[in-house]
């Protein structure tokens, strides 16, 4: 997540800040606070949320003070630009009309995926529901995050650490010398590396099932909902750990 601050009126400066901090950073969410927004700032945020990937959401804040008879001055938070979700929606609708059978099946369960996580840790799932086998949630530094899985051809659902090959070489020996440590945390073992030669290094955790059987598809979803809450806590922590010890 970005946020630029701006105790003024807004200017194409900070605009162009907060979009490269954002791409440099891999941030799915860019918050801008200001005192005053003008009206074309409003139209650019309104079209970036309109024109860029669902993945990525731009909000405009206006920071105001209030202050009612003799009380104390108070904070307000008025948002004046968010991500349009009947545009969206609508935009998704119209391509379900499109896809293949796995595809929708996807879809609707990345829909029930995301509706039941939020349910359970708000913030977590911000990334919008897409026909793809899989749905990424961050881990709070670039280049590595969660992704969980849902493949029909295999009938398996999993959730994996995802280490994009710009920080593999350091980030994967890190992690695996605090694999006893993790196993236990998650009290489960993991698949270490399943594809070596690879540039990009994954460590999941694979659930078999009958996706096609709607009762096994529930118990599926309750299954990756709860190891994706058990692997943001345990990884986070040792990459936060990571980051704050220069390793």
């Amino acid at each position: 997540m970005i946020i630029e601050n701006q105790l003024e009126r807004t200017n194409h400066d900070h605009l162009g800040k907060a979009i490269t901090y954002a791409s440099v950073l891999d941030a799915a969410c860019v918050i801008w606070v200001a005192t005053q927004f003008s009206e074309e700032h409003v139209k650019a945020l309104d079209w970036l949320n309109d024109h860029t990937v669902d993945e990525i959401s731009f909000y405009g804040v206006q920071l105001e003070l209030w202050q009612v008879d003799e009380s104390r001055p108070a904070l307000r938070f008025n948002v004046v630009s968010r991500p349009n979700e009947a545009v969206r929606m609508a935009a998704k609708a119209k391509g379900t009309d499109e896809l293949s059978e796995s595809k929708r099946l996807q879809l609707e369960f990345w829909i029930k995926y995301k509706e039941k996580l939020s349910g359970i840790r708000k913030g977590l799932a911000n990334q919008t529901p897409r026909p793809q086998y899989w749905y990424d949630i961050t881990l709070g530094r670039t280049n590595i995050h969660l992704s969980a899985t849902y493949n029909t051809d295999n009938d398996t659902v999993g959730v994996r650490v995802y280490i994009r090959n710009q920080i593999a070489d350091i980030m994967l020996p890190y992690l695996e010398s605090k694999r006893e440590v993790i196993e236990t945390e998650l009290g489960e073992s993991l698949i270490w590396n399943p594809n070596p030669s690879n540039r990009d290094k994954v460590i999941q955790l694979l659930h078999t099932t009958d996706l096609s059987d709607q009762s096994k598809e529930t118990e599926a979803l309750n299954w990756l909902v709860e190891k994706t809450i058990k692997f943001r806590d345990v990884f986070a922590k040792h990459i936060a750990a990571f980051r704050t010890t220069g390793a």
